[in-house]
């Protein structure tokens, strides 16, 4: 499943939210330097926007701040209305690159990863948007283009990565993920297992 939602926040909290999120955060390099195994290179930005160790999301989500819970908030809502069964949140953070970075092809850990694109005002042919590839990653299945204010749901287990962004961009490709699981101790799940 890959589900991309434009307008995911009415549109005054998502001016609001991309103003507060790029003015709180700072940003270091060299994120998962070496992770990629055709490039030794390979590196991102990463801002730690509230806790991106495994199994820690839902411990400091009540620590973060309000304009991130709206978000997280958003992103449940849609989740279930997608799924039909309720999640929790596993690790949270934020990458960003800039021209000449891109992410390798990768699964996710969890269930889902929610993407979504905080950066106000980005031209559509500066690219920088999510590539999905099948099963055995010999082919691009879907592309989300980045855009203003929307969110990239999709299964975990979906091979992606971050494309890379032209060089006319002097800003910062901006990504806040998500990634969930589904919750077991709920009854929504109960009722999804049932119905398997």
């Amino acid at each position: 499943m890959i589900e991309i939602v434009d307008n995911f926040l009415p549109e005054d909290l998502a001016i609001q939210f991309s103003r507060n999120f790029f003015k709180t955060y700072n940003w270091k390099p060299y994120w998962n330097t070496g992770v990629s195994k055709t490039e030794s290179r390979s590196w991102n930005w990463h801002t730690s926007v509230g806790n991106d160790l495994p199994d820690m999301g839902q411990l400091t989500q009540d620590n973060s701040p309000e304009d991130m819970k709206l978000l997280w908030n958003a992103t449940e809502v849609k989740l279930f209305e997608l799924s039909g069964v309720e999640h929790v949140m596993n690790r949270w953070y934020s990458n960003s690159h800039t021209y000449g970075q891109e992410g390798p092809i990768h699964r996710d850990d969890g269930s889902f990863t929610c993407l979504y694109y905080p950066c106000e005002n980005w031209e559509i042919d500066w690219e920088g948007g999510t590539a999905f590839y099948n099963e055995d990653i010999t082919d691009v299945i879907q592309y989300a283009g980045y855009k203003f204010n929307r969110m990239v749901i999709f299964s975990a287990k979906i091979p992606h990565r971050a494309m890379p962004i032209t060089r006319d961009c002097y800003r910062l490709r901006t990504s806040i993920v998500f990634k969930t699981s589904m919750d077991v101790n709920s009854k929504s799940y109960l009722d999804w297992y049932n119905k398997r």
